[in-house]
């Protein structure tokens, strides 16, 4: 049990390392894309070599000051998740210390919070329709962004299988414009309270 928590924790932190490099580094962003969504071991080491190929691993010269990246809608949406639910401030919080009943009550208002600005921003519905728990069938063709297989895989598409999770696709996405003469990359302004 304990080792379970140490891998999910180790888990949680190479996530948010991963998320924090995706959002801001856009070249970084642009490489992990192909990576996540390659749907067999080869492409994903096809991809990690790219990544860490001399090519890639250049830093670009210093005396080119790089230009700030357009908004993109990934940081609109973490920054609304921010603002509304304090995601990030509970995400980098050290919780591994506090008491299950303290994270608990922190946990149910930051997701009332969340959960109510995703669904005023983003119209969901499922990656594939289907139950849960239930048979399914991936057809020949399938998008491998929006089916994972698991589990036992061998020979070729339609498998049958069991739908475990039906995903999320966002079928409309209603997020707020950047006002100009802003940094996009500011998920969180400071706060100062003057006195």
């Amino acid at each position: 049990m304990k080792a379970e928590k140490q891998r999910r924790g180790m888990n949680l932190k190479l996530m948010l390392r991963a998320m924090w490099k995706a959002l801001t580094d856009p070249a970084f962003s642009e490489q992990i894309g192909p990576m996540l969504e390659a749907s067999s071991k080869r492409q994903a080491s096809q991809v990690a070599a790219a990544l860490s190929s001399p090519a890639v691993a250049k830093a670009p010269p210093a005396s080119v000051a790089p230009s700030p990246p357009p908004p993109s809608d990934a940081l609109k949406l973490v920054a609304l998740l921010q603002r509304e639910g304090r995601l990030i401030d509970f995400l980098m919080e050290d919780i591994a210390q506090l008491p299950d009943a303290q994270v608990g009550a922190a946990v149910k208002d930051i997701h009332r919070q969340c959960r109510r600005t995703l669904l005023e921003h983003l119209e969901l519905e499922g990656a594939v329709a289907g139950q849960e728990d239930e048979s399914f069938t991936v057809p020949a063709g399938f998008d491998p962004s929006a089916i994972r297989l698991t589990g036992n895989l061998s020979g070729q598409p339609p498998f049958q299988g069991t739908l475990r999770h039906r995903g999320w696709r966002v079928k409309k996405l209603k997020l707020p414009s950047t006002p100009a003469n802003t940094d996009p990359m500011i998920l969180a302004p400071a706060e100062v309270e003057l006195s």
